[in-house]
């Protein structure tokens, strides 16, 4: 009976194990560090753990997103789960056969390492550490914004245009 229980146990852990890594097609970049995965009959969105991008209507958020699509759109990609996000989406370290994604945008200077979710990649670090250095990619910009910050930024606009919108149907 013990040998029984044990053995389901590490069957089910297996199972959890193995539905933590799955494999698909790219078939769409959203932006330089979110994709949408066709795995079989399902789509699922990916964002890649570690790094953060520029937005598409920020600065270097075209040639980040463009990046991206030459590196892995309409091919097959292996998705190791880190996390699930609060917008539902799979944050992941992405690989497409021996190349890690994650790592490579940084590498060319197409994101930031994401310190607050990933402190202890070294690698990262490294790698976004030397990009700055041969000023590429985002780093050729003499004061990059980072996206957590640009993202701020709108968000204080929009509310300032709100507040303004409604001042004025207040005032007439």
């Amino acid at each position: 009976m013990k040998k029984t229980a044990a053995l389901v146990l590490l069957l089910l852990l297996a199972f959890s194990l193995a539905a933590e890594s799955i494999t698909g097609k790219v078939i769409w970049v959203y932006d330089g560090d979110t994709f949408l995965l066709q795995n079989g009959q399902n789509s699922v969105e990916i964002r890649l753990w570690g790094i953060d991008a520029p937005e598409y209507k920020q600065s270097g958020g075209r040639e980040a997103t463009k990046f991206l699509i030459r590196l892995i759109k309409g091919r097959d990609v292996k998705v190791e789960k880190i996390d699930q996000d609060s917008y539902g989406r799979i944050v992941a370290k992405v690989y497409f056969e021996d190349v890690y994604i994650n790592l490579e945008i940084i590498k060319n200077g197409h994101a930031w390492w994401y310190q607050h979710y990933a402190p202890k990649a070294r690698a990262f670090r490294e790698a976004e550490a030397a990009a700055r250095d041969q000023k590429a990619g985002l780093w050729r910009d003499p004061n990059p914004i980072d996206p957590r910050e640009w993202r701020e930024q709108q968000k204080k606009e929009k509310e300032e245009q709100e507040k303004e919108k409604a001042k004025a149907a207040n005032a007439g």
